[in-house]
């Protein structure tokens, strides 16, 4: 198993727009749905994400992960 994602919090800032439009897929899901996503993040074991200290996934507003091109990424949690 992979080390578990350390989230810390970072100070806003501007999001770069990218030269060409990128294509996106998204689906809008319901309530259930959503609480089963967040229920694999809180009870993963080992733990997938790291919370910062005093922050909770029930407080969460926005959660992305950017998959970066070499391979690398990002994960995003907006309290």
């Amino acid at each position: 198993m992979p080390n578990p994602i350390e989230l810390e919090l970072i100070p806003q800032q501007p999001i770069p727009v990218p030269p060409t439009p990128p294509v996106i897929a998204r689906s809008e899901i319901d309530s259930e749905q959503l609480q089963t996503l967040i229920s694999i993040f809180a009870n993963a074991n080992p733990a997938l994400v790291v919370l910062p200290q005093g922050k909770t996934f029930s407080e969460i507003k926005g959660f992305n992960v950017r998959v970066n091109e070499n391979g690398t990424g990002v994960v995003t949690a907006i309290f």
